[in-house]
């Protein structure tokens, strides 16, 4: 969604080139959540132990997947330009927060720490490959549907087939442990 914001930004809204530098603020949002995911790792090893820690972050990795659904969708029907950005930066905050305090902190640190190498090569590859599929995905949806509401939907019915599956799948259980 990040690479076609300035066009879906011209279409609905208007804007011109001048005013489309407002489409760099999710990006800076993106940093917040960054640190916000950093501070909720902190906050969950102090107040819940390392037993609730780990607990903590299966809730906070889910949370940030089912709450950047919902800015999706409020961004979908944001009747201004101004709200559009404001739920696009707090999809970046919520989703960023979650993915770093919940997914990749667990992998790192607990699920995995011998094979955190070969683990964050994988993971980030196929998140570049889904990234770079996603935006002529969206490009065909938006030829085929001459709008930008299919792309909204499958945005966040991704996240929260992510969080069902996280939830479900999810193991706090370090792989030396389940061997």
């Amino acid at each position: 969604m990040m690479a076609w914001l300035p066009t879906l930004l011209n279409e609905r809204f208007g804007l011109d080139a001048k005013q489309l530098s407002v489409a760099c603020l999710p990006y800076i949002a993106l940093g917040v959540g960054k640190w916000v995911g950093g501070k909720s790792e902190y906050i969950a090893a102090e107040w819940f132990g390392v037993t609730g820690q780990l607990k903590q972050r299966k809730a906070i990795g889910v949370s940030g997947c089912v709450g950047g659904a919902v800015f999706v969708l409020f961004a979908l029907w944001a009747p201004t330009w101004q709200l559009a950005i404001f739920f696009f930066c707090a999809e970046r905050v919520v989703e960023t927060a979650g993915a770093l305090g919940g997914f990749t902190v667990n992998k790192l640190e607990v699920v995995a720490p011998r094979y955190v190498g070969a683990l964050e090569a994988w993971t980030n590859t196929l998140a570049a490959a889904s990234g770079m599929l996603a935006v002529r995905m969206a490009a065909v949806l938006v030829e085929m549907t001459g709008g930008w509401d299919a792309v909204f939907v499958m945005i966040a019915s991704v996240y929260l087939i992510a969080a069902v599956s996280y939830q479900r799948m999810a193991s706090c259980t370090p792989i030396a442990r389940l061997s």
